[in-house]
């Protein structure tokens, strides 16, 4: 592909980009007008081609869930903690099901955060690891700041903009406050109709609504972790979806393993239970939750079934519940029923005749087998139900890539496209490429702006603008929001840039962050009239509002541009504090400019030692003005063997002064 004609770009500012400087991921967004036409998945065997057939894409029951959920709310104070997912305990000696909570150290922080919800509305994230303690604390820091409020419990697959609706239309939980639980909150952050987007998250929580959440640790960093420069940017998409949700979020961190001082609380605190857990936990291996809820022996238990029956194995049980697993690490939020996990569960056979497996019933039997009074391997979904989930912490410990058949079992068992589609991002993330583009071509034949949508982010990047601008167009038309941000992107990369900023203004206008960056940057760059930069200025500024990085750096130069410094030290200031290494270095400029060079040095060297050339540069400017010869030199050094010119010359002078003439000379041929 020739130069300037839209090339995708993988770096932390884009993830399906063209020549703008300064544009941010694309954010899936969930708006009314984004119609999704339904589809369902079938699969004729395991290792077939995907098929097509009729459906709506929305589950029928999802204002049931609604109705149900605002039903079962009652006062977090009385409210069953296993059924908001706190896991049952070894068995006391008094028959007790759980031992008394364990002030942790960080309890004092998470409390802060849920009244500062509780004031003006707002959301809290506890993050940890499996068996951390994070549900049980959680839940502890609502009951001491609002005991009383109504803690409303929506199941997995239920409406979340209906239910802020349903609220709002209620005046005891409007106007008195109430609490949407969503514990494993992954579950929800599907990017369409009905999961957590930044619509729905704004009516949940409007007037005195808090949204008490909780993550994993390693879903968290699913998330959130920087991309591979590898990873295709459609799986990027989705992945930066939840990203954006849950840097919406207040989180505060809860170590598995607990502090000395957590661990002598349990064990004063008079529950042999916690005197147990407390000597295990002492040896640094395992957290006193985590042996509290048999995490390391049921993983063990798993483990070691796998071995012909002949031994005392479970060769089909273990299936069944690598199957259930597997299923999980797929992003299916669905339940799992007795038909996905008996086809799944062949993926895990290859020895089958060799180990004599039992009779699938028997294996199903032995995962849900409660053992050691704490859970089984499979844990029913609900009362009555043959459904079931995986105990987390087999998720967690998890390792190896997940099988195609069983990715191919997700997509049939989703609940509805928009799960699907989360499936799929996920799916290219994990190397399923081929899968995951059959899957998504079918999607967006059949009318699915978000599969449009990334149909044209894979074409996009391969170079076939065509294709791409053609599946962009159908999704812009359908009022996808991050289509159009894609669509100005590309037409502005083959220098269309008229029909570019219209499609970035209907973006914008429908608060898409990005269309207001990728607007300013239009404006600023090609705007050319004195009315176009101040246009550019109120663009950044509404973006920089939201707390988007690219933005903050844009009218940073803007307002440099025109000698504005106090305000743009500003907003660099606020870029580089929120990490950003490209505005620590313009940071340390503006500090630099004005003299404060003390400041100035430690700017560049945070932007420089996360890899920045022009801080190496200018670390080593600032250190030659102070006759820091040796480590000015360093810095130069660094700089000129990453290819930076000017560093080369500047060493080369500084060499010669030193009298290394001949070692100068050869950065000066360089």
């Amino acid at each position: 592909m020739k130069a300037g004609e839209g090339e995708v770009r993988h770096n932390r500012h884009h993830a399906c980009a063209s020549t703008i400087r300064y544009l941010g991921p694309p954010v899936v967004s969930n708006r009314a007008e984004m119609n999704t036409a339904g589809n369902l998945v079938q699969v004729g065997s395991l290792t077939g081609a995907l098929h097509l057939g009729g459906g709506n894409g929305i589950s029928p029951d999802r204002d049931r869930k609604v109705e149900a959920a605002l039903a079962a709310a009652l006062p977090v104070a009385h409210a069953d903690l296993r059924n908001l997912g706190v896991r049952p305990a070894r068995p006391g000696l008094n028959g007790s099901k759980l031992p008394p909570y364990v002030p942790r150290d960080h309890d004092g922080k998470l409390v802060e955060a849920v009244q500062e919800a509780a004031r003006r509305g707002g959301a809290v994230l506890v993050r940890g690891d499996s068996a951390a303690g994070k549900t049980r604390s959680l839940v502890n820091a609502l009951v001491q700041t609002v005991g009383f409020w109504p803690l409303i419990s929506p199941p997995v697959g239920t409406d979340l903009g209906s239910l802020a609706e349903h609220i709002a239309r209620t005046p005891a939980f409007a106007e008195e406050g109430a609490i949407v639980w969503l514990d494993n909150v992954d579950r929800f952050l599907l990017p369409g109709v009905g999961g957590l987007t930044e619509t729905n998250l704004a009516l949940l929580t409007c007037s005195r609504l808090i949204v008490a959440a909780t993550l994993s640790t390693h879903l968290y960093e699913y998330h959130c972790a920087p991309h591979s420069l590898e990873a295709p940017d459609g799986a990027a998409l989705y992945r930066e979806h939840g990203n954006l949700m849950l840097k919406r979020l207040n989180f505060v961190t809860l170590d598995r393993r607990w502090s000395p001082e957590e661990i002598r609380r349990a064990a004063e605190s008079g529950d042999e239970r916690l005197n147990s857990a407390a000597r295990v936990a002492e040896q640094g291996v395992h957290g006193v939750a985590e042996y509290l809820a048999a995490g390391p022996e049921l993983l063990g238990l798993w483990r070691d079934a796998d071995r012909p029956t002949s031994r005392n194995g479970h060769p089909r049980g273990y299936a069944v519940v690598a199957a259930a697993v597997d299923l999980t690490r797929t992003g299916l939020a669905a339940p799992l029923d007795r038909s996905v996990l008996e086809t799944a569960h062949t993926a895990y056979l290859q020895r089958s005749a060799v180990f004599r497996p039992e009779d699938f019933d028997q294996a199903l039997d032995w995962a849900q087998e409660v053992r050691l009074g704490v859970s089984g391997l499979l844990i029913p979904f609900d009362v009555g139900e043959d459904l079931w989930q995986p105990f987390e912490y087999l998720v967690e410990a998890a390792e190896g890539s997940v099988p195609e058949a069983v990715w191919r079992a997700a997509l049939v068992h989703a609940a509805d496209d928009d799960e699907r589609m989360a499936i799929i991002g996920r799916a290219a993330d994990e190397g399923q490429q081929g899968l995951a583009r059959e899957a998504c071509a079918l999607l967006a034949q059949d009318g699915h702006p978000q599969a449009m949508n990334l149909m044209g982010c894979w074409l996009h990047e391969e170079g076939e603008l065509r294709g791409a601008q053609r599946w962009y167009r159908r999704a812009a038309a359908m009022g996808n929001t991050i289509a159009m941000v894609n669509l100005a992107l590309l037409l502005e990369g083959r220098g269309g840039k008229r029909e570019a900023e219209r499609w970035y203004r209907r973006a914008a206008d429908a608060g898409e962050i990005p269309a207001m960056v990728g607007l300013g940057s239009l404006l600023y760059e090609w705007g050319g009239k004195r009315g176009s930069k101040r246009e550019a200025e109120r663009w950044y500024r509404r973006a920089a509002d939201a707390g988007e990085i690219p933005a903050m750096v844009g009218l940073g130069f803007l307002l440099l541009q025109q000698r504005r410094e106090k305000e743009a030290e500003w907003w660099f200031r606020c870029a580089a504090q929120k990490g950003d290494s490209e505005s620590m270095v313009s940071f340390g400029d503006s500090l630099y400019r004005r003299g404060d060079k003390r400041e100035a040095e430690r700017w560049y060297r945070r932007a420089a030692d996360a890899g920045e050339i022009p801080a190496m540069v200018g670390l080593g400017f600032l250190l030659l003005q102070q006759r820091r010869e040796k480590e000015a030199e360093w810095w130069f050094r660094c700089a000129a063997q990453k290819g930076d010119h000017y560093a080369r010359l500047h060493l080369g002078v500084l060499l010669r002064k030193q009298g290394r003439n001949k070692e100068a000379e050869e950065w000066f041929q360089d």
